[in-house]
């Protein structure tokens, strides 16, 4: 827990304690960080992505897009084209939201989910992100 509360301090202000503490409340709550509600009327912490519903539609209109151009660069060892999947800054595309991995990680993982049950989610925690990748059906990987 020393170190889930260490991460939630040096990560204070980005999306790492929000994802930690998202996992965690899933996975173990034991070692969860109680973290409190923003207001008074909250009654459970966010489990969403970092887009607008805008944005949201926009991407799912462009799936086509979005696909073609991750398989051409998914492999990619160029922390510039990493980055271009992870930072909010970058957009593949004007229409698009930036950081559109995590679009494409969702599309991911709710394909392996469909495809291998509603609990096999938890998966991801054991299996590299290729085998989630392949297994998932989401892409012709050939």
């Amino acid at each position: 827990r020393e170190i889930i509360e260490e991460r939630y301090i040096s990560g204070f202000g980005t999306w790492m304690p929000f994802d930690d503490a998202r996992r965690i409340r899933v996975t173990n709550p034991s070692l969860g960080v109680p973290f409190p509600f923003n207001t008074n009327t909250a009654t459970a912490h966010p489990e969403r992505m970092p887009y607008s519903d805008d944005e949201l539609t926009q991407a799912l209109k462009e799936w086509d897009y979005i696909s073609a151009y991750f398989l051409e660069r998914y492999k990619s060892k160029d922390k510039e084209v990493i980055d271009q999947f992870g930072t909010r800054n970058h957009r593949i595309k004007k229409e698009l939201p930036g950081a559109i991995g995590y679009f494409i990680g969702y599309k991911i993982v709710d394909s392996y989910v469909q495809l291998h049950g509603t609990d096999s989610w938890k998966d991801i925690y054991h299996l590299s992100p290729e085998v989630v990748l392949t297994r998932s059906g989401l892409f012709d990987l050939k």
